[in-house]
């Protein structure tokens, strides 16, 4: 005969199941950039950690890819900086804490029609985000310190501003 969960089990059960549905910021690769729409394409960079609550052994699960995430830009003024994203670029994901939608289409002040909280359908990507593989070029090091490097990582065409 199998043995009842204790309440503990129950509600450590209960909380972890609910938790999986609560996103708050991640890491993703750049499938593909849209430079009209402002938007990326990704798949987040980790795979989801399931326990099995009764055996505790762990496995993963594979993210659904994103489509159509928005790209935060620094704006402000009437003024703007971009960058060139491209495939295999990664992003920094957002996951905002109320559906977006109506502020999105509008710029007003919204209701959210869609009730749901830290869902994963509402997220804004932030460029920059990289593993400790890809950093940057050592070439520019010295300059990044103490200035403003515009400009390709480790390449001849750059503006430097003391």
């Amino acid at each position: 005969m199998p043995s009842v969960p204790s309440l503990p089990e129950v509600l450590d059960s209960v909380v972890r199941h609910h938790l999986r549905g609560v996103h708050t910021s991640i890491p993703a690769k750049v499938l593909s950039f849209d430079p009209i729409a402002n938007t990326v394409d990704v798949e987040l960079a980790t795979q989801d950690a399931v326990v099995d609550p009764r055996t505790k052994e762990r496995s993963y699960e594979p993210h659904p890819q994103i489509g159509d995430v928005p790209v935060i830009w620094p704006r402000g003024g009437g003024y703007v900086m971009t960058l060139p994203l491209a495939a295999g670029d990664f992003v920094w994901l957002m996951f905002s804490e109320q559906a977006l939608g109506e502020w999105r289409t509008t710029g007003n002040l919204s209701r959210p029609v869609d009730a749901r909280r830290h869902s994963i359908g509402y997220p804004y990507a932030l460029p920059g985000a990289f593993p400790d593989v890809r950093k940057l070029s050592e070439a520019d090091a010295p300059a990044r310190g103490a200035k403003v490097v515009l400009g390709e990582d480790g390449g001849p065409a750059q503006i430097v501003i003391d």
